[in-house]
């Protein structure tokens, strides 16, 4: 399986629709899923190279 169909398994997209300026940014959704992407980027950096 790729990663963005295990992300797409995770993220939840009626969430991120509330995310849309630049002010959005201190949403709590909005650092939820950016902590998660981070955290699976750490993850799958290894086995990528």
């Amino acid at each position: 399986m790729n990663s963005a169909a295990i992300i797409s398994r995770v993220i939840d997209a009626g969430e991120l629709i509330e995310i849309r300026e630049p002010e959005d940014v201190t949403r709590p959704s909005y650092q939820k899923y950016l902590q998660l992407l981070r955290d699976f980027k750490k993850r799958i950096s290894p086995l990528s190279m």
